[in-house]
């Protein structure tokens, strides 16, 4: 039982020990597949004269961390073996190049395509006054209840003070109401054609209005 338990450690050991290397072509200038082996052992072969022809095609992988890129860049593999500059070779290693370059202007109106359609996203969830009215159809609502209000002082020759004093306040909430909401909705139109027509790629805005919507 001990002598299974010392195997099965050893075995778990050699486990944890394995690292990926990159398998050669003969002319060392292709991957050709990865095999998990482990590092001790394939460097004590490579010392060893009698087994170095067994690894001579083993070159450990080491993939260093991703650079940072601004927003007006990205950060790309350089290539896909060796041949094309993707990976450089040493006698015991294969590294991975990253590539941080600028966007393209196509690549540029991509991403800000993507943003501006967060923008219109965003400005149509604060448009909502909840999780059941539209605040487009509030706002419709909003200009008939004006209008309504609008041609009561108009048959009543336009003398404000002939309203009821809740219909004056109803009247003054609806009006600031409409306000707000249009002011909301032409900064959010704003925002949209600033990100969708940006030559640079842009965060998306966070220039909205504050609005208290009633109901």
């Amino acid at each position: 039982m001990k002598l299974f338990a010392t195997i099965l450690m050893v075995a778990l050991s050699a486990v944890a020990r394995s690292e990926t290397h990159a398998v050669l072509n003969e002319a060392r200038n292709l991957i050709v597949g990865y095999e998990n082996i482990d590092a001790g052992l394939v460097n004590s072969y490579r010392e060893d004269p009698s087994k170095a022809a067994k690894v001579a095609q083993y070159r450990l992988l080491i993939t260093p961390e991703r650079p940072a890129a601004t927003l007006q860049q990205t950060v790309e593999a350089n290539g896909t073996n060796i041949n094309d500059g993707g990976f450089t070779l040493t006698a015991t290693n294969v590294t991975q190049v990253w590539r941080v370059r600028n966007l393209t202007p196509q690549e540029i109106a991509q991403v800000n395509t993507a943003t501006a359609y967060e923008v219109s996203n965003e400005l149509s969830q604060r448009m909502r006054t909840g999780s059941w009215e539209d605040g487009f159809l509030r706002m419709v609502t909003l200009n008939c209840q004006a209008l309504d209000f609008l041609y009561k002082v108009i048959v009543r020759a336009n003398l404000h003070t002939n309203l009821t004093v809740p219909e004056r306040t109803r009247a003054n909430t609806v009006s600031n109401e409409v306000h707000q909401i249009y002011d909301l909705w032409a900064q959010g139109r704003s925002n949209y054609m600033f990100v969708l027509t940006n030559t640079l790629v842009v965060p998306a805005p966070t220039n909205w209005p504050a609005i208290t919507i009633d109901e």
